[in-house]
């Protein structure tokens, strides 16, 4: 859908680092240049100033930016409505941090849709907000509250914490702690 050479720049303007953005993107790093060099060389612009490590929007750049994350959440939209048309069938890509909190939600989800193909990727908060970001994933479940207003957020469950102490600790004797 989406040429490579805009997912390519997308990806290195997010990240400043076109190494970074090829691991990102699965592509090796001369792959990515060519692309970003492409994508220049085909309209004669300048997308990103370099200069040591890392790369800065110029700004025909940065006046590109939100047009092709626009695009991406586009083709994201597409998608999801082309695996997901008709009857509850498709794919459902969830990333979460423990995979414990929504497997009883998976199983139910699953028992309902058996033809939706589940597919659930593990991540730590930052790396499972990133899945949500690059839409490689259309759910993300994390124990880590993200003010984000693009972002829709419903609280599935609370967690206990219990604390263990040897029983000759003096809290051994008490039956509530405050934290």
């Amino acid at each position: 859908m989406l040429s490579s050479e805009l997912k390519a720049f997308y990806m290195v303007a997010r990240l400043g680092s076109i190494t970074q953005a090829a691991k990102k993107l699965g592509l090796s790093q001369p792959t990515v240049t060519t692309q970003i060099r492409s994508l220049e060389g085909q309209y004669a612009v300048e997308l990103f100033y370099r200069g040591g490590r890392r790369l800065v929007l110029s700004e025909e750049g940065l006046r590109l930016l939100p047009m092709v994350k626009a695009l991406l959440q586009q083709e994201a939209d597409i998608e999801f409505e082309l695996r997901n048309s008709g009857q509850a069938q498709g794919s459902l890509r969830i990333a979460a941090t423990a995979p414990y909190y929504i497997l009883d939600l998976v199983k139910i989800y699953r028992e309902r849709l058996p033809q939706v193909e589940v597919a659930v990727e593990i991540g730590n908060s930052q790396q499972v907000l990133e899945m949500l970001e690059d839409y490689r994933v259309d759910i993300a479940a994390s124990s880590q509250w993200v003010e984000d207003a693009r972002l829709v957020r419903r609280i599935l469950g609370t967690d206990p914490l219990v604390v263990a102490v040897h029983r000759n600790h003096p809290l051994a004797q008490r039956q509530t702690v405050s934290i």
